[in-house]
């Protein structure tokens, strides 16, 4: 089966890359020869013009998102669009995470959304669609930059206002100071 969820709830910044938006879970069974999987077909739910680009990542049995293995990328310039693997991924028995990521748009203003739906997947040829793509939620743009001990220069352009702030160690990370 096929099982897609909201990656992520926290808020955007306008220009942030390689948002988590959608957690797409191949699951397959008894599949001999092993399953493949081609074309990813998305729509953004007509928040297209919050998009620069979106990129496919593919983790495995690995339900943690991680930007290691990119296996595609498209430019987003219209609702809908596709990502096609450069070569189609070799599904493992059991769970295949893949991870649909978008690149915020540089004029992404506060309080614009950025939404994702997965409409179909191409296993072994065929077209597949979810029996439900388009989880609930979205991610709100709220342009903040946080800053961290030794970061150094940080450069984000935002049209409308920007907030800086800092975040408390034990939020993240050791790096962060109290702010």
């Amino acid at each position: 089966g096929i099982d897609v969820e909201q990656a992520s709830a926290e808020t955007v910044c306008a220009g942030d890359a390689g948002q988590p938006m959608l957690r797409i879970n191949i699951r397959t069974v008894n599949t001999e020869p092993a399953m493949t999987a081609g074309a990813f077909a998305f729509t953004t739910n007509a928040t297209n013009a919050t998009v620069s680009a979106a990129g496919l990542y593919y983790t495995g049995a690995s339900a943690t998102f991680s930007a290691a293995n990119l296996v595609g990328s498209a430019e987003v310039t219209a609702d809908a669009f596709a990502i096609n693997p450069a070569a189609a991924v070799t599904l493992a028995e059991g769970d295949n995470y893949f991870w649909l990521a978008y690149d915020v748009a540089d004029d992404a203003v506060n309080g614009q959304t950025v939404d994702a739906a997965l409409v179909s997947v191409e296993l072994n040829g065929s077209t597949e669609s979810p029996a439900e793509g388009n989880p609930e939620g979205c991610r709100v743009v709220e342009n903040i930059v946080y800053s961290h001990a030794d970061q150094g220069t940080v450069t984000n352009r935002v049209n409308g206002s920007i907030v800086l702030r800092t975040k408390a160690k034990n939020d993240y990370s050791t790096e962060y100071e109290a702010g």
